[in-house]
């Protein structure tokens, strides 16, 4: 079963459903209704074909069970009868095409003899999708209803277009089935909570690996909401999924064996910033609430403030001192890069409506950059902690790189591209290195540059070089400039660390007068492949 959140009164009307005014105005009154689906997932036979007479009967059976037992359960609304049928081929199957569309209007014909009252759907995992392959069938008007598992942001390319794409797809298959009543089954993005992102536009999209920020999982339902909430023809809408659940194929975000796109832990116990975005966006009064609160100790000495609400514009102060009033677009009120002191940071947040003023509070700890410089880890949406910093009295302490971020131009590349279960989809390289964690994300290109919040002085910056390519081109040259200076010419990267996947350290100093190192990185005949930038005194 899943929750659905109604989109308007027309809904269960548009399902042509005969008692529509008594579940439009149940569902109103309880704002989630429930879709109960039989188990025919992925592909009726994975020898090809319709699928034995076993299965066939064993289908049938399940399904009449299940509508006899449920049948007067109030908060049901519809029965459905497959998810992602035709996907088989997607997930590598060989030999002949299954045939899933056979054995789901069966099912759907079986559902309207057991309830000739309630509407039959199921969830579409591929129309249209071509990096998908399928057997090539029509499901689409199999059932009375049909939903679609679409994933934009998470696994499909172009992650950083999710509000344009989703948008652009949902108005395509109405076009094609305008008379179809069409909903959203599945959507949504991993989300660990100990992983975190300084900012989620900058860094690789890992969506079967690792990392899986909390705060990208909540940007991807931020940009998601908007685009369904504007479509009166989507008749319900499913997140995918309400709680973190287990899996064995998934080796992803900080877990192993789960499956992190819960908005929720699979404890039940913490809510994810996810969470609180729709708890915002689908209040019936007024609500606010800051988001990011579990990372706690920040990478770098400004950051991007966020907060969801439903008032038209919320008002931040960081200890005591008011930053400014923000515009809450579509639930979301940002405040781009506020200042932090080192140390413990107060925030509070506040709204008016309603004649009522909200507040939220949160902690944040800046860091202490003059005493423990300043880390990026280029290519990577998650920050990173690794050995070996030397503390005042011979203590040692971790480095701590916060995520891709202060850059423009380039690309994000991820090192080992993996497949479900951790999986690997080509064989797997290392880099000889001192922190080969480092490498497993980089920032590549011909040309991009890094505009640095740092505070005035001399400091001495560090790069963490590589050439991932076999073939590097023997004429590569790097060039490299610092505020307009160049501290770099004509570095041949492969060349200079001796072999292609080994790190090249290359260290020079700079002086900051106006709080800001502008590193601009070019590279004729190659791209510069740079890992890790490192900036301390």
């Amino acid at each position: 079963m899943a929750l659905v959140k109604e989109l308007g009164a027309n809904t269960i009307r548009q399902a042509h459903y005969q008692h529509a005014d008594a579940w439009s105005d149940l569902a109103d009154k309880a704002g989630m209704v429930v879709w109960a689906e039989l188990p025919y997932v992925t592909t009726p036979s994975i020898t090809g074909g319709k699928g034995s007479d076993a299965l066939w009967a064993n289908a049938e059976q399940q399904l009449r069970e299940q509508i006899r037992q449920n049948y007067n359960h109030p908060a049901i609304l519809m029965w459905s009868v497959g998810n992602e049928v035709d996907s088989a081929k997607g997930f590598g199957q060989k030999g002949a095409p299954p045939e899933p569309q056979a054995l789901l209007a069966h099912l759907n014909a079986i559902a309207r003899q057991e309830d000739p009252d309630r509407p039959t759907t199921f969830a579409d995992c591929c129309e249209g999708l071509t990096l998908i392959q399928t057997a090539g069938e029509k499901l689409a008007g199999s059932t009375d209803l049909i939903g679609y598992n679409r994933y934009y942001g998470w696994y499909y390319p172009n992650p950083l277009q999710v509000r344009q794409d989703l948008g652009n797809t949902l108005d395509k298959l109405h076009r094609e089935h305008p008379g179809l009543p069409l909903s959203l089954t599945e959507y949504g993005a991993g989300g660990a909570i100990s992983q975190h992102s300084d900012d989620v536009r900058s860094g690789y999209v890992n969506f079967v690996g690792r990392p899986h920020p909390e705060e990208y999982q909540a940007w991807v339902h931020e940009q998601s909401w908007p685009s369904l909430a504007a479509r009166d023809f989507v008749f319900a809408s499913w997140v995918w999924a309400m709680f973190d659940f287990g899996s064995d194929l998934r080796d992803e975000g900080d877990a192993v064996d789960l499956n992190d796109k819960g908005l929720i832990t699979a404890d039940r116990k913490t809510r994810k910033d996810a969470f609180w975005f729709y708890k915002v966006a689908w209040s019936d009064s007024p609500a606010l609430h800051f988001a990011g609160t579990r990372y706690l100790d920040r990478a770098y000495p400004v950051m991007d403030v966020k907060a969801y609400a439903t008032a038209p514009s919320a008002r931040l102060t960081i200890n005591g001192k008011p930053v400014g009033e923000a515009p809450c677009r579509d639930f979301v009120c940002e405040w781009k890069d506020v200042a932090l002191r080192p140390g413990a940071n107060a925030a509070v947040v506040t709204a008016t409506q309603g004649g009522k003023t909200l507040t939220d509070r949160a902690t944040w700890n800046g860091p202490d950059v003059e005493r423990s410089g300043l880390r990026i880890n280029a290519g990577s949406l998650a920050g990173l902690e690794l050995p070996g910093l030397e503390l005042a009295g011979g203590q040692h302490g971790s480095r701590h790189f916060g995520s891709d971020t202060f850059v423009t131009g380039g690309k994000p590349v991820v090192l080992n591209l993996v497949g479900f279960g951790g999986r690997s989809m080509a064989p797997i390289r290392t880099v000889d290195a001192a922190d080969p964690a480092l490498f497993d994300y980089w920032r590549d290109g011909d040309a991009y540059s890094y505009d640095i919040p740092l505070p005035n002085g001399s400091w001495t910056v560090t790069l963490h070089l590589f050439e991932p390519r076999k073939t590097a081109s023997s004429d590569q040259a790097l060039t490299v400039t610092a505020n307009g200076q160049t501290v770099i010419q004509g570095l041949n990267i492969a060349r200079a660390a001796g072999a292609p996947l080994k790190e090249l350290l290359r260290s020079f100093p700079v002086t900051v007068r106006d709080g800001r190192l502008k590193l601009d990185f070019s590279s004729v005949s190659g791209n510069a492949a740079l890992a890790g930038i490192e900036i301390a005194h």
